[in-house]
């Protein structure tokens, strides 16, 4: 082709790439390292297990992906991640995020519960959309759908589930239910159906909240479906 022709059609298709609508690329998870949250508070013994060694948190330290979080004895811990999903550890409790990315254009996020307790307030994430965050655990996997909620080991079982504000689903092999404000679970094991299902009393919602309650928190003793006035939730 003549360069004579072979200029304009360059210039032409250049044109219509420059006029083409630009459309959204695909997300991309945070990256080993990335910074995904801040320390709000934290209890020693709270630590982040980064590259195999333990490092202690304090207020305003960056928690970054590929971290486990962890608490020791009497120890708490509350991140606050860049969706501004909140997140609690009571004692000997520790989490891993398996993946996390949150932009303009969306966003998804999956927790894992390695042992012990936690509250978790979500975030930007859920709100836009809530069928992307799920907190997952040895026993079942919990799916949000815009919430306040706790969850983990209560005395003897395995696990149990608390839905402060908003509604959860619980998927186990044992069953699947759904859960909406001052109403709770208990799972024996994973096979087993979940028992207890339905409103818990205020006993038992204190039962479940005090275990992540830091020193300072209210001693207020909260009711099914309420929020404490003095809590950081």
């Amino acid at each position: 082709m003549p360069a004579s022709v072979l200029r304009p059609v360059v210039l032409g298709l250049l044109v219509a790439l420059a006029l083409s609508p630009i459309l959204p690329g695909p997300l991309l998870a945070a990256e080993f390292g990335e910074t995904i949250g801040t320390v709000s508070r934290a209890l020693a013994p709270a630590d982040a297990i980064r590259r195999g060694q333990p490092i202690p948190l304090e207020r305003g330290d960056a928690i970054r992906f590929g971290d486990d979080l962890t608490t020791g004895v009497d120890g708490r811990l509350e991140v606050v991640f860049t969706d501004d999903t909140r997140l609690t550890l009571g004692e000997r409790s520790a989490v891993t995020v398996d993946s996390y990315v949150f932009t303009p254009a969306g966003g998804e996020g999956t927790w894992r519960l390695l042992s012990g307790v936690f509250r978790m307030v979500t975030g930007e994430i859920a709100r836009r959309q809530p069928d992307k965050v799920t907190v997952a655990t040895p026993v079942a996997t919990i799916g949000i759908r815009g919430t306040d909620f706790w969850g983990g080991r209560l005395k003897d079982n395995p696990l149990a589930v608390l839905t402060l504000d908003g509604h959860i689903e619980v998927s186990a092999p044992g069953g699947r239910i759904s859960l909406g404000p001052g109403e709770g679970a208990v799972f024996t094991s994973a096979e087993a159906a979940p028992s207890g299902v339905g409103p818990w009393t205020p006993a038992q919602v204190e039962s479940a909240v005090r275990t992540v309650r830091f020193p300072d928190d209210s001693s207020w003793t909260p009711r099914p479906g309420s929020a404490p006035p003095a809590s950081p939730y």
